[in-house]
């Protein structure tokens, strides 16, 4: 059978051939046989009212010293078919497909690469920032972003192994569809990830059925952006990198997260947790000052106030910083110290380790 990518080969511009999928994907697209895939990302634009989706790939040529990132846009073609075309450094191609959606035809493209990729990809993004990708304009069709993240579900469960991605980053509307993708990824391969509304809507996010998942345990780094987050410290400590936009969080929480910090045996580095705008943080620094005694005042205002306590058995601290917009845990060389705070230096005794 037939696929849309069958014709990004070097074929004269005006004469595309459909080629069988015994064709290797690599060298359908000019690449090395042996290059493999190391991101792919799903994106979606709003352009002059019109939709369209773009399907990118970087391969890794054992040849080449950077690696080669290929651009496919798919846009709808009335009345029935749509416009493919193909970006790959300076060459330019492009495809009339009748009688296919430009959804579909991106789909028919992206679940020949989801079923067939073996090896660990660094990134994996889906990234769909328009609203009007959630809403249908046809009486017999999801939505374009739903329809084409059931479609990469069905994609992903196909598979005889999880996928193995070592970043997932998901920009979508309402923080629905993560589900779609994090269940299918190799939990002893995922490292970070990376959540996004692009509206910047700041609507209430909550991840009952995530936290529970491998994936989501075994991961280091999380990037939560434009969502306030509901959600216990329990579900956030084992991150050793966190930045989350909002989590609304009580002074008690704030002492759990020093404890898990000052545990860690040296794998933490940094969690920052945004304040919502406006916030009057005064009582928060008034309880954090009743829990971990007067902080050290820096010159500059908007750098706030920080306590530091020391790791046992290092040369580092923990610094942590409460300003008008953040509260951050950080753990720093003990040099970076300035000098006049180091006076303000604790020893937590209940939270250090026992070697």
């Amino acid at each position: 059978m037939g696929n849309s990518l069958a014709w990004f080969s070097s074929a004269p511009q005006d004469d595309f051939p459909l080629v069988s999928e015994q064709i290797t994907f690599n060298q359908s697209l000019g690449i090395q046989p042996n290059s493999p895939i190391t991101l792919i990302r799903v994106s979606g634009k709003l352009e002059n009212r019109t939709e369209s989706l773009a399907l990118e790939l970087e391969f890794d040529e054992p040849s080449a010293t950077i690696k080669k990132l290929i651009r496919i846009d798919y846009k709808p073609r009335l009345p029935s078919g749509c416009l493919v075309e193909w970006y790959q450094d300076s060459t330019f191609k492009e495809k009339v497909l009748d009688n296919q959606t430009f959804s579909d035809a991106l789909y028919e493209s992206l679940d020949i690469i989801l079923r067939r990729q073996k090896s660990p990809l660094e990134t994996f993004e889906v990234n769909f920032p328009v609203s009007n990708f959630y809403v249908s304009g046809s009486t017999d069709r999801l939505p374009v972003a739903m329809d084409l993240l059931n479609n990469i579900k069905k994609s992903l469960e196909f598979r005889r192994h999880p996928l193995q991605v070592e970043n997932l980053i998901v920009k979508e509307s309402g923080g629905s569809q993560l589900l779609k993708i994090l269940p299918f990824l190799d939990a002893a391969i995922l490292k970070s990830i990376d959540i996004e509304d692009p509206r910047r809507a700041y609507d209430f996010y909550q991840l009952p059925l995530v936290v529970i998942l491998d994936q989501w345990k075994n991961a280091r780094k999380l990037r939560i952006e434009n969502y306030r987050m509901v959600m216990s410290v329990e579900q956030l400590k084992h991150f050793d990198e966190i930045h989350l936009d909002y989590w609304e969080f009580s002074v008690e929480d704030v002492v759990e997260l020093k404890k898990a910090f000052l545990k860690s045996y040296g794998s933490k580095t940094h969690w920052k947790l945004m304040l919502p705008e406006f916030t009057d943080n005064s009582n928060l620094q008034e309880e954090l000052i009743d829990k971990f005694k007067n902080p050290f005042y820096v010159e500059t205002p908007e750098e706030g106030r920080k306590w530091f306590f020391k790791f046992e058995g290092t040369m580092e601290v923990l610094s942590i910083q409460l300003t008008s917009r953040h509260l951050s845990l950080e753990r720093i060389a003990m040099e970076k110290v300035p000098e006049e705070g180091r006076k303000f230096i604790q020893f937590d005794s209940e939270t250090q380790i026992n070697y």
